[in-house]
């Protein structure tokens, strides 16, 4: 496993009162990190807390106070970063006073501002949700990969919502909701041109290792939100009497979802867990390659639990797609048996008890 060293990665990272973890300070690989350790010894927490710094939220609930360490006030994450060939300095704390961010010593950092600082991409037992679980699911991974290609799409997308939450009100309220359709129409079809470039790229990307990940064809189409040979305009006019009769828009970009197969076969009939898993690994993988590297937009990903339901061939061809990955890596894994580690320089970290 031969990993090459790329334009952003966490150098250190210091962590305080985060769920178990009391007081954890780490130097870091700057392209794979291991970590092991039995369950609940605090892996999941250590992911978890990268995945805050960036984000700005858990992966695992959306309350932070439950992210505090049992019996005190508040909890803090920084990490040193080195970023296009410089270094920088990131924050991110939690406490009575709410959430702070900090970049560079500067506090007054939005929370898009972090996301577009520090892409993180995830995979845990909970992705899979990607295959088993709604189109509001499918959406939400969508809409967070155009993001990051796109960073105008998100001007965009919150223009869709707020005109959809006006259309919607005057329809509930029998007003006249016509006068929103052109605001509408303008606004959805910038999310859908958004959403459809983006999906080429991503089925670009799932056609070069779906074969090698699986060894099936993963087959992907975007449903947009409304019959695919009319306009956009065209279905919201033939759409009034049911807006009406059920009192919201009725389609759009907010009605879309990602049509997923495995051998032209819908991943919602009988494929094993172990094929979800496989499935959702190759999306968000095929995510992370859809980054522009001429933009220098290079991402953490980390992978919890990766040998989970996964037999030895698979995750060496896991391992081995995950070479040609430019982000920094970090896997967590009950035990490094469970793993094909070829390379045995990469940092390997014991884990008990929330302490490193």
């Amino acid at each position: 496993m031969v990993f090459l060293f790329y334009s952003l990665s966490l150098q250190h990272i210091r962590i305080r009162n985060f769920r178990c973890l009391g007081d954890v300070s780490l130097d870091l690989d700057p392209n794979v990190n291991l970590f092991f350790g039995d369950n609940g010894s605090g892996k999941t927490s250590f992911l978890e807390s990268i995945y805050f710094l960036g984000r700005g939220r858990s992966f695992r609930t959306r309350q932070a106070r439950k992210l505090i360490k049992y019996g005190e006030k508040g909890f803090s994450i920084f990490s040193s970063i080195y970023k296009s060939r410089s270094d920088s300095s990131l924050g991110a704390s939690f406490s009575e006073e709410g959430i702070r961010r900090q970049i560079d010593g500067n506090v007054k950092i939005k929370p898009l501002e972090m996301a577009l600082f520090l892409p993180v991409y995830v995979l845990d037992p909970n992705s899979q949700f990607l295959i088993e679980g709604g189109p509001t699911t499918r959406r939400q991974f969508l809409d967070l990969g155009v993001f990051h290609v796109e960073p105008d799409y998100l001007v965009y997308w919150k223009e869709y919502r707020r005109v959809l939450s006006q259309r919607n009100a005057a329809i509930k309220r029998k007003e006249n909701f016509k006068i929103w359709n052109e605001a509408y129409i303008a606004a959805g079809e910038k999310v859908n041109q958004s959403r459809k470039k983006y999906i080429k790229g991503i089925i670009n990307q799932i056609d070069k290792i779906d074969e090698g990940l699986i060894k099936k064809k993963i087959g992907i189409s975007y449903h947009q939100g409304w019959d695919d040979n009319i306009s956009f305009e065209e279905a919201v006019d033939l759409s009034e009497k049911k807006d009406v009769m059920m009192g919201v828009s009725s389609l759009g970009p907010h009605r879309a979802d990602l049509m997923i197969q495995l051998d032209s076969r819908n991943t919602k009939e009988v494929i094993s867990r172990g094929q979800q898993k496989l499935i959702t690994i190759g999306l968000v993988l095929a995510q992370v390659m859809s980054l522009p590297k001429e933009k220098q937009k290079y991402s953490l990903l980390l992978i919890d639990d990766l040998a989970a339901e996964l037999d030895i061939g698979t995750l060496e061809r896991i391992f081995l797609l995950l070479e040609t990955i430019t982000s920094q890596i970090f896997i967590t894994g009950l035990s490094k048996h469970f793993l094909p580690i070829k390379n045995q320089k990469y940092p390997m970290f014991h884990m008990e008890q929330g302490i490193i």
